[in-house]
């Protein structure tokens, strides 16, 4: 599926994450400020190194730049920042994310956001950040307008993997099979194509998650508790 690349980039943050926690432990904020940084310095440095190199050169530079540009750990360092913000309680730093200014801004560049396409340099990492004020309001602030305490929205939490994995591969198979079966097009074809993969993501989801990914949780649960002694 065309989003499985970003698992790939999890992957590959969550298995080198551990050892530079370990490595830069007591400087925690100032390595993710500087992870950050040189990430989005290797990236700029890339970009501008394209315009004064060789033909030949460039297609190596151009195919560095699109796999630097689509690991965007810089993202999930932003998120690790605010974790140790919380990790370590800096009421200071929590104050002013949870304060009603932090609201109104975060608020207005997430519609700012979901309203335009921003192919600037910095825009992942203004995501980045909008994102991880919005999480942290939504999940912690109680004054936050936004509330997501829901028994229905745990469900849909728990399925969240499963929706994101699915929902691709539903949309074109169904396609697939309205081509098949010839079915004209209109507005009973849009409204099934839109409608019917909805739906199937969300039963195949519950599916997948009940009977496939609950068993590795538990596994998972048994192995941190084994591993703890």
């Amino acid at each position: 599926a065309s989003q499985t690349w970003s698992i790939g980039v999890e992957e590959q943050f969550y298995v080198i994450w551990p050892i530079l926690m370990r490595w830069f432990k007591k400087s925690i904020p100032q390595f993710l400020v500087g992870f950050i940084v040189v990430k989005l310095l290797i990236g700029w440095l890339g970009l501008v190194a394209y315009d004064y190199v060789d033909d030949s050169i460039q297609i190596a530079i151009d195919k560095f730049n699109t796999v630097w540009q689509l690991m965007m750990i810089e993202q999930m360092g932003v998120g690790a920042l605010g974790a140790w913000f919380l990790y370590s309680n800096n009421t200071k730093i929590l104050n002013a994310i949870y304060s009603k200014t932090s609201q109104i801004i975060t608020i207005t560049l997430l519609i700012v956001i979901l309203l335009t396409e921003g192919h600037w340099y910095l825009s992942k990492l203004l995501e980045a950040f909008v994102f991880s004020s919005l999480i942290m309001n939504v999940s912690l602030n109680d004054k936050f307008p936004i509330k997501l305490t829901s028994s229905k929205f745990d469900v849909l939490g728990n399925m969240s993997y499963g929706i994101y994995m699915w929902h691709t591969i539903l949309i074109a198979l169904v396609i697939a099979v309205f081509e098949y079966i010839g079915l004209d097009y209109g507005f009973s074809y849009n409204l099934m194509v839109f409608v019917l993969p909805y739906l199937l993501t969300l039963l195949i989801s519950y599916l997948s998650y009940t009977y496939f990914e609950k068993p590795f949780l538990k596994f998972e649960r048994l192995l941190e508790t084994y591993l703890s002694f």
